[in-house]
């Protein structure tokens, strides 16, 4: 039976912002444990430079300092599955693991909603979502899934001003649009 784990990796505050980040890229890129490199895999990153190609995402959001990123462990029993096997449902568990559904700040509750979506994350909408910020490295937005419902979104944030102030047309026959202001009263 698997054990698996998911821990968040936390600044360790000083001058070397990424430090955690850095040594636990080490860890499990160590090559006595992955067979010269030949386990080790990357989604959104090249393994060779995935240290360098994550700090200058933070860095692009101003993040630095804070969240790291999360390591996942999934642990087996001696002989339960052979490297071949372990590295494979590693592989479909970060794979799911990118697949979010549901909705996203659907009660408008959040003073700040934020979403960040890359080219391998897919996003299944359950009913209609507000967020304040919506950066995604697919353009095309193909990888939000609309299921007929409507993302709205702050059009005065900086951070959406990729999106022009327009409404886009989202697979699913939902939109992605920008939201109303309340008047005042």
């Amino acid at each position: 039976m698997a054990i698996s784990k998911i821990l968040n990796m936390k600044d360790c505050g000083g001058h070397f912002h990424g430090k955690h980040l850095k040594r636990s890229l080490d860890y499990v890129m160590n090559p006595e444990k992955t067979q010269d490199g030949r386990l080790v895999g990357a989604i959104n990153c090249q393994v060779d430079s995935a240290f360098e190609q994550m700090k200058a995402t933070k860095r692009k959001f101003g993040k630095v300092d804070k969240r790291q990123g999360y390591h996942i462990i999934l642990s087996f029993k001696e002989d339960e599955v052979n490297p071949d096997m372990a590295f494979e449902i590693t592989r479909r568990f970060v794979e799911e693991y990118t697949h979010f559904k549901g909705a996203f700040n659907a009660g408008q509750k959040a003073q700040a909603a934020a979403l960040s979506l890359d080219q391998d994350s897919v996003w299944d909408v359950t009913e209609d979502s507000y967020v304040t910020a919506l950066t995604d490295t697919d353009t095309s937005l193909a990888n939000i899934h609309s299921n007929g419902h409507t993302v709205y979104y702050d059009a005065a944030n900086e951070a959406n001003a990729w999106l022009q102030g327009q409404t886009k047309q989202l697979p699913g026959g939902g939109k992605l649009t920008p939201q109303a202001k309340p008047t005042e009263k």
